[in-house]
């Protein structure tokens, strides 16, 4: 992360529930730390990032027509 950290990075959070609260932190650490960060959660019903203060995208529901509709989006 240290090569990167001044550049721009996404960090994915792909099906954390609540229950992996250690893996939930650990990601927003990473996120925290590096200063244009954008921390993206997929999660069906339990899409938040409590710890993150950068930029967050929060996708609540079903992570596989969301995956289709960006793949079409071809940025």
């Amino acid at each position: 992360m240290q090569a990167h950290r001044n550049g721009r990075v996404a960090i994915l959070e792909l099906g954390v529930g609540l229950r992996n609260g250690i893996i939930k932190h650990m990601l927003a650490q990473i996120a925290n730390v590096c200063e244009h960060a954008t921390y993206i959660v997929f999660n069906y019903s339990q899409a938040m990032a409590p710890d993150a203060s950068c930029e967050t995208i929060l996708v609540d529901g079903d992570m596989a027509p969301a995956f289709e509709e960006i793949a079409q989006c071809r940025l």
